[in-house]
């Protein structure tokens, strides 16, 4: 059951990307580059967010797919869209 706790909307707003998250922004968008015809699990729609609370930076797509960088490499990741 999901908590009613006042959670922060991930943003693709640039102005509100904070501290090293715009590096970390530079970094996952260039493993994106290089990498998106290995990262299978992202389709169309790609979009990139950073979520305030966690200070994490991800990709998103149409089909609620997710990809973090890990070690350099792109990796799908899983979100509980009740806790995060």
């Amino acid at each position: 059951m999901c908590k009613n706790s006042p959670i922060a909307q991930p943003t693709s707003d640039l102005s509100k990307f904070e501290g090293l998250a715009l590096e970390d922004a530079i970094d996952l968008l260039k493993a994106y580059m290089f990498q998106k015809h290995q990262a299978k699990f992202l389709h169309d729609g790609v979009r990139l967010y950073y979520d305030a609370t966690t200070e994490e930076v991800f990709l998103f797509d149409n089909h609620a797919k997710m990809a973090k960088l890990e070690h350099g490499e792109l990796k799908q990741w899983v979100m509980c869209l009740c806790c995060g």
